[in-house]
């Protein structure tokens, strides 16, 4: 048989001899010291346990001395002189024969008091936390599960730590004996204690902290500086002091140990080489499933944007581990443009790292997937690849149930109504606080919010309630840890709140989340055209767009706060909701009038790129057509007519001078004019329907234009409309009618010279008689409105018979009119600030199909003008 040997050479073997040779002395030590003082051999073996042989199982393992928190009686720490701020790590312990699932919130609240030398109470509140235990296993030799911190013999499993900071500094206790003092204010049932350690940072002269940089160890200077972009080798003496400073270091209560305080010694394993067994948290990104889509503003001016897609680790997409033939993930981009315009792609799935590129121009992008994926976004900036991954905005929401109410103050302006919104989630499940993990797609009945309406002394003056169906989100999420979980999409309340109404107390029939915000009843809606119309945001301040509703706090809003019932709620933009009817063409296009027979100008405005082509737009849309040039056209008509008499525009830049125009259709002569000024509009003598090829002769460079004929793919088209001049001094009044009960939308298209860098202001008033009922509503109608147009150089926008042909800018501007205001006739006042002149047309789109009148004359003969 071969004999092993086994060599131990250099420093390692020295420090292993040396090693074994001090067990074995401090083993005898203690079998002397327990024949000594009679310990029995049990407790003398978990003595050297606990001294020697336990921590080699977590080399990385340090002890931390933690403090109990009391129930009863204050825990005192007394801070060094000049102490800005202590953090404090709190860990609940939660008993071995108890200990839940992993995941599940692990809840506590700790009270604190700041006290001054003269014991005067300087601040004070209640920290709630909301902790959970994450277990791990080496994933090598597959150990029993083990946690990141641990006590030796204690049969307690600590949660995670929770860090809180107290600054000190904006309550004016930079000074000497200033005490912090905690106690445990609440705690979960299966919480048997907390534990706390209390740090300070203390103050060093600026000698001192050099001193200390360089008295300590390679190690300890590495990881100071893990977050420098140098290595500590490299970083100057003033980075190095600011290191230094920035060190915390622990802090022993006062008094004596048994009767003041009991501590315990908490194992901790700061870096742990081994994989959680908790579900794992998602990769880089954002994630997209089946029932969680994503969207990204883009902002006005487009943007290339590099799209990158990972697959979910095994047991993160729903699957079990193992589960063969996954299909791949079927990836769906849309892009949503103004208007009704919109694109879509299929992205192929080509494996983890699923790359898609392309530029887009302002809008919103909605991703989605038939699998669980994430997503990073990236782009190009000076060569260089920048990730513009969008973080979500967030909302907090008070949770309400049958038993839990919320109540909001209503605050009012000269005893006028003030408008008023309430916003109602529902999570998917909400047993206790964070137990929340029903399907996404779970059924929900209805659910019945009640509301009281209370004047100034909290008497009632109306109560109702409402019946709501919240179906599942696929855009938000309930914050619940460091979890996302599903939630409601938002149904909202809309009120006008008398002056006597003071405020509104709401509960519901099982659990809800709301929030609330309001609005001054004369403040005007300002709104930046056209930066508002896009989703992406800016940090700059000066541009920030005004949101519509001003979040409220409600009633004791800390105490809500303090007992968790408060809750985040990540938000995403949504797509525009394209009516079928409109994106088919099948609308009533209707124009509104001043009261007074204003002045005004018919112009041309340059039309949308749509899929349909209406025949009722055939008379009002014409297209640019080329001088000199045989044209091929197909002419159209509406209805039955065969026989067809267009209108020819004509603009030139030398008005004072005359030409003349020579048409031929299919190479025969047509018609033949001598024409005089800047612009005008003439009939042609009648058409057939159908195909046919036109030549137009101009004695001059003249821009014509033509209706009633079809355009190529592509083709620009220009829309005539009549537009009222507005005038600064001299606003306009419109009679409005509104038709339906739903919403319906003002639009006002102004066109302006270009101005640049100045900005064209109009102020919009709705006006009715009488006083809204108080609701509640679905929308509620802002009745003043201010736009703020921004002078671009993106016509033309022509004006017939004008002295100014021309008009260099054009907008488009929505006042909606929200299913608040009953049909019936109201009135809206416009006025222009400024000193330029501007040019309207007010119009509504109403979706459905219409009964249309349409009056045909038919000409007596083939070349008779009509």
């Amino acid at each position: 048989m071969k004999q092993r040997s086994i060599r131990i050479s250099g420093i390692n073997g020295v420090v292993i001899i040396l090693l074994l040779a001090l067990l074995i002395w401090a083993g005898l030590c203690c079998v002397i010291t327990a024949q000594c003082h009679g310990v029995a051999l049990p407790e003398f073996i978990r003595k050297l346990d606990e001294t020697f042989l336990h921590p080699l199982k977590h080399p990385e393992a340090k002890i931390s001395i933690c403090y109990q928190l009391p129930t009863e009686k204050w825990l005192t720490f007394n801070l060094p002189p000049a102490t800005d701020a202590v953090k404090l790590v709190t860990n609940a312990n939660i008993p071995q024969d108890v200990v839940p699932e992993p995941e599940t919130p692990v809840l506590y609240q700790m009270a604190y008091q700041i006290v001054d030398n003269k014991g005067r109470i300087l601040k004070s509140g209640v920290y709630a936390k909301r902790s959970k235990i994450t277990w791990f296993t080496d994933g090598i030799e597959q150990h029993d599960p083990f946690t990141a911190s641990y006590y030796f013999s204690e049969p307690l499993v600590p949660a995670d730590g929770r860090v809180t900071i107290l600054n000190f500094q904006k309550q004016g206790t930079l000074e000497k004996n200033i005490r912090v003092r905690l106690r445990l204010a609440g705690k979960d049932s299966i919480v048997s204690s907390v534990m706390v350690r209390l740090y300070h940072n203390p103050m060093s002269p600026e000698q001192k902290l050099i001193r200390q940089w360089n008295r300590s160890s390679r190690t300890k200077k590495e990881f100071l500086a893990r977050s420098n972009v140098y290595s500590h080798d490299f970083l100057t003496e003033q980075e190095q002091r600011n290191l230094m400073r920035n060190i915390w270091r622990p802090l022993a209560p006062a008094g004596i140990e048994g009767n003041d305080y009991t501590y315990r010694k908490l194992y901790v394993i700061k870096e742990v080489d081994g994989t959680s067994l908790n579900p794992e948290r998602f990769p880089e990104g954002l994630r997209i499933d089946p029932h969680l889509r994503r969207t990204i503003p883009v902002p006005e001016q487009g943007l290339g944007i590099s799209f990158l897609f990972r697959a979910l680790p095994p047991g993160l997409n729903g699957d079990e581990p193992g589960v063969a033939d996954i299909p791949d993930p079927h990836i769906r981009l849309q892009w949503f443009g103004k208007g009704i315009t919109r694109s879509s792609w299929d992205i192929p799935w080509q494996g983890d790292a699923t790359r898609f590129s392309h530029a887009f121009s302002g809008g919103l992008i909605e991703l989605s997937s038939d699998r669980p994926v994430t997503v990073q976004l990236f782009t190009k900036k000076d060569g260089q690849s920048i990730d513009i991954t969008p973080q979500t905005l967030v909302s907090r929401t008070i949770l309400v149930n049958s038993t839990q109410s919320v109540t909001y103050r209503i605050s009012h302006v000269k005893q006028l109504a003030t408008p008023f919104r309430v916003g109602i989630r529902k999570p998917s499940g909400l047993g206790r606080p964070g137990s929340l993990n029903q399907h996404p797609a779970a059924i929900h009945p209805p659910s019945t919010l009640h509301y009281d309406l209370l004047d100034k002394s909290g008497n009632k003056i109306h109560g109702d309630q409402v019946s709501l169906v919240l179906p599942a989100s696929v855009y938000d999420r309930l914050i619940d840890g460091q979890d996302h979980l599903p939630i409601s999409d938002p149904h909202y309340l809309h009120f006008n709140f008398p002056h006597n109404v003071s405020f509104i107390r709401l509960k519901s029939s099982d659990p809800l989340l709301v929030n609330a915000g309001n609005r001054s009843p004369k403040m005007a809606k300002l709104t930046r055209v056209p930066e508002d119309y896009f989703k992406s945001q800016t940090h700059d301040p000066d541009i920030q767009k005004q949101p519509t509703w001003f979040p409220l706090k409600p009633v004791n809003y800390n105490k809500l706060f303090n007992d968790q019932r408060t809750y985040l709620v990540l938000l995403q933009y949504r797509p525009p909701e394209i009516n079928p009817d409109i994106e088919a063409g099948q609308f009533q296009w209707d124009a509104f009038k001043p009261e007074k027979n204003r002045a005004g100008h018919f112009i041309l405005i340059p039309a949308q790129k749509k899929e349909y082509q209406r025949d009722a737009a055939l008379v009002s849309t014409y297209t640019p057509l080329s001088a000199n040039t045989e044209i091929s056209v197909n002419v159209e008509s509406s209805g039955l007519r065969r026989i067809i008499t267009p209108q020819l525009l004509f603009f030139q830049k030398e008005p004072d001078n005359p030409f003349s125009i020579r048409v031929s259709r299919n190479g025969m002569p047509y018609f033949t004019a001598r024409l005089v000024g800047p612009s005008g509009r003439l009939y042609l003598p009648p058409l057939s329907k159908g195909p046919q090829v036109l030549k137009f002769h101009t004695s001059k460079s003249v821009d014509l234009m033509m209706n009633q004929i079809t355009p190529s793919p592509g083709e620009d088209q220009f829309h005539k409309r009549f537009a009222h001049r507005l005038t600064p001094g001299n606003p306009i009044s419109i009679p409005y009618i509104k038709q339906t009960a739903d919403e319906e939308t003002l639009s006002l298209a102004v066109a302006f010279p270009f101005i640049a860098p100045q900005r064209l202001k109009i102020s919009a008033t709705l006006h009715y008689a009488g006083s809204l009922p108080w609701g509640p509503f679905k929308k509620l109608t802002i009745p003043h409105r201010t736009f703020s147009i921004r002078s671009d150089n993106n016509g033309p926008v022509y004006i017939l018979n004008s002295s100014q042909p021309m008009m260099g800018s054009r907008h488009r501007c929505f006042f909606p009119i929200r299913s608040d205001l009953k049909p019936g006739k109201y009135r809206i006042s416009l006025s222009l600030d400024g000193t330029k002149r501007a040019y309207v047309v007010l119009y509504r789109v109403l979706p459905g199909r219409y009964a249309q009148q349409k009056l045909l004359k038919e000409a007596k003969h083939p070349h008779e003008k009509l």
